[in-house]
């Protein structure tokens, strides 16, 4: 597939994500900065509606001394949860910068999934 169809992935999903935004000013309008407990919670929403097909979620050491954003989508190939992004960005300063990097890891994960395939044995 080519960059066109990625680019294209990439803008559908930002436009969705903008639209979505603009069209719910009571979830997303209070928002300023968009920071750690923001992005799980409005990825979530956004999950939910079917915009972005992946999961942001905090995670924490056994110990309780680090914590992180990961981004995780499940495989419809593998039948899988995939662990895409270990370390994903949680603080944006704008809502539409946000949206900008919600719709790149959309269309990273389409091509990583167009890539994938099982061999049967």
């Amino acid at each position: 597939m080519t960059d066109k169809k990625w680019n294209s992935i990439y803008d559908k999903t930002y436009k969705a994500i903008i639209k979505h935004i603009k069209e719910n000013p009571d979830v997303f309008g209070k928002i300023k900065e968009v920071k750690c407990e923001d992005i799980i919670e409005l990825s979530y929403e956004l999950e939910n509606q079917s915009i972005i097909s992946f999961g942001l979620h905090s995670r924490g050491s056994e110990d309780g001394m680090d914590y992180w954003t990961q981004c995780e989508y499940h495989s419809k190939k593998i039948r899988r949860t995939i662990i895409f992004n270990y370390d994903y960005d949680d603080c944006f300063d704008s809502l539409e910068e946000f949206a900008e990097k919600l719709a790149a890891t959309e269309s990273y994960i389409q091509r990583f999934e167009s890539r994938l395939s099982i061999k049967q044995k």
